[in-house]
């Protein structure tokens, strides 16, 4: 039922009792946490209501789960306790900008799952700024996209990331696996397109990536 990318991040999900999933579209993540039990309730939140009726359909058949559909860009909708948030498959800017219109909330939450499409550097760069620290990350490969996951908890005492961890991840650079490697070559031939079309020979992504691909 999940594909490659859902699997991954509810693969950092701990059991808990009530999880939101934010911008749910079919409903697929928090439908599959409801049947194997991680989950207790499920909040499907969607800002339109066509993906949000489509998840009420794949829900139909399944009328004893405890599930609460809202219309919502965010978390606003829902003003009972959470224990876990999910943010997926959405910009950068769309991410920030749920995130910040409840940031105070989002501080009591124990577990925040965020995947974005887009700019997940800066993504980084504004978690590490409001104090949220990235506990996991996974990274997963879905046809011939990269999609980094990350968990983050707030924590006031969160210590500043450098060049290389807003880059390409804390986590992921501790685990070195052999996708993330993968992963680091397909950037350095992004990189590499831009620096051509600029005709520059080299940069301080592409110095970076090369100390990564060093690093036993």
């Amino acid at each position: 039922m999940l594909n490659k990318r859902l699997n991954a991040v509810k693969e950092l999900i701990e059991p808990c009792d009530v999880l939101m999933d934010v911008g749910s579209d079919h409903g697929f993540l928090p439908l599959n946490l409801l049947l194997n039990e991680v989950i207790k309730k499920a909040v499907i939140g969607d800002l339109n209501n066509g993906p949000l009726d489509q998840a009420k359909k794949n829900f139909r058949d399944y009328s004893t789960l405890n599930s609460v559909f809202v219309v919502s860009d965010g978390i606003s909708a829902y003003l009972d306790k959470l224990d876990a948030v999910v943010i997926a498959g959405m910009g950068f800017e769309t991410i920030q900008s749920i995130l910040i219109q409840d940031i105070n909330r989002f501080k009591d939450i124990p577990q925040i799952i965020i995947q974005s499409n887009t700019k997940v550097d800066k993504l980084r760069e504004f978690l590490n700024k409001n104090n949220f620290m990235i506990q996991d990350e996974l990274l997963v490969k879905d046809r011939k996209y990269y999609y980094p996951v990350l968990k983050v908890k707030y924590n006031q005492d969160c210590l500043a990331l450098n060049q290389k961890e807003l880059l390409f991840g804390p986590i992921l650079i501790k685990k070195n696996s052999d996708l993330f490697k993968d992963y680091l070559l397909f950037n350095r031939s992004i990189e590499e397109k831009i620096l051509k079309a600029q005709n520059k020979e080299s940069s301080l992504r592409i110095q970076l990536i090369d100390d990564l691909l060093n690093t036993k």
